[in-house]
């Protein structure tokens, strides 16, 4: 009964480990695809009112 218990255990840490994992791992997706699009926005001048050289209006 213990080793069954201690399986168990095991197996839910490593999926609570791999799910954390994913979750950290699309939140620095999700950051790296922020800052470029305000950098392509910056670049493009599609940011509020800058223009295509970065000079506010």
């Amino acid at each position: 009964m213990w080793l069954r218990v201690r399986v168990l255990k095991s197996r839910v840490f490593r999926f609570s480990t791999a799910v954390r994992a994913i979750r950290d791992s699309l939140r620095d997706a999700v950051q790296v695809c922020s800052a470029n699009l305000r950098i392509s926005g910056m670049a493009f001048g599609i940011a509020g009112d800058t223009t295509v050289t970065g000079k506010r209006t």
